[in-house]
């Protein structure tokens, strides 16, 4: 993800992350309340995700506060020390390979399938017609994205050995853009402008970056930009995100 706490920073375009979080955050009290733990006076957590910035550390307070209540009551008022780990997830991770490679259809009210199909196609296809460069370079650029239905997602998790999933659903996320969405009518450039800053956010600014370089990657984003805002159909359109939300215990054999 995008670092920092600028205008194209994960931090500042992961409203659709944060709504995630919230919508997951049942099942996972749910979660830690099923545990069986014993007396403890240190526990250790580890954050598995990828992403950066507040949501990252919001979630692992959701966590540390459930088993502070649970452990307390165990522990007799005892209160433990947590040590928690932050680390991002490798290709070389068996956990995380076992989900790469998954594909899926994007649903049509999803505001995903047009920050990575359509409006994607359509920058670079301007930057082809300007001359700046050839099909070839454009049809050479590939974005590593994946999305999961609940088959595959549970494939995989059994595929890694270990692990019995408890619950999954399948959420249905309303996009938290859509409360702007008078707001980017009377101003489309607005919307376009939010649209670039989160599709950069996403990693996806240095991937454009490594493969262009930063001038031409500027003139590409100035591009989606605009083509954010002509989209009219969809500017008007309520949008949502699915998720897949799985809470899954380790099985010790």
């Amino acid at each position: 993800m995008q670092g920092g706490d600028g205008d194209v920073s994960f931090d500042k375009n992961s409203f659709g992350a944060a709504a995630a979080i919230a919508s997951s955050e049942q099942m996972l009290t749910s979660a830690i309340h099923s545990m069986e733990l014993t007396q403890g006076v240190h526990i250790q957590i580890a954050n598995l995700g990828i992403g950066d910035g507040g949501h990252t550390f919001s979630m692992v307070d959701t966590v540390v506060e459930v088993l502070r209540r649970k452990l307390a009551v165990i522990n007799g008022g005892t209160e433990p020390e947590f040590e928690v780990y932050f680390s991002d997830l490798r290709l070389s991770n068996r956990f995380f390979s076992s989900f790469s490679g998954l594909e899926s259809q994007v649903s049509d009210d999803s505001r995903l399938k047009l920050i990575f199909t359509t409006l994607m196609d359509q920058a670079w296809q301007d930057l082809v017609d300007e001359g700046s460069i050839e099909e070839d370079r454009r049809d050479a650029f590939n974005i590593p994205l994946y999305l999961r239905n609940t088959e595959e997602v549970t494939a995989a998790i059994e595929s890694c050995g270990g692990f019995k999933i408890e619950k999954m659903e399948l959420l249905k996320i309303a996009d938290p853009m859509n409360a702007r969405q008078q707001e980017f009518i009377k101003d489309p450039d607005s919307y376009g402008r939010a649209m670039a800053n989160l599709v950069q956010a996403a990693q996806i600014k240095r991937k454009v970056e490594a493969y262009l370089g930063p001038d031409l990657t500027n003139t590409f984003y100035e591009r989606y930009a605009v083509r954010a805002a002509n989209n009219k159909e969809f500017l008007t359109k309520n949008s949502f995100y699915s998720m897949i939300a799985v809470s899954a215990i380790r099985v010790w054999y």
